[in-house]
């Protein structure tokens, strides 16, 4: 019983500390804030600023289709 709770699953790749600092890293450098995510959260809040005042759910919905969906996109 021992012997099979102390063998590694072959299915299961274990991964090494190198590629976890890796991952950290690029995690980081993804995370940083760019000036294109700024422009977009921007553009549509303007959006749905001027959706609230004409009052129209269409254009409040693709504005926040816009904000978060948009950047992977670009």
């Amino acid at each position: 019983m021992q012997e099979m709770v102390d063998k590694r699953l072959p299915l299961i790749k274990h991964s090494s500390t190198e590629e976890y600092k890796e991952l950290f890293t690029v995690l980081r450098e993804n995370a940083k804030t760019k000036s294109s995510y700024l422009i977009l959260m921007v553009l549509s809040t303007l959006l749905a600023t001027f959706g609230l005042f004409a009052d129209s759910t269409p254009v409040i919905i693709g504005a926040m289709i816009l904000a978060p969906l948009i950047s992977p996109v670009i």
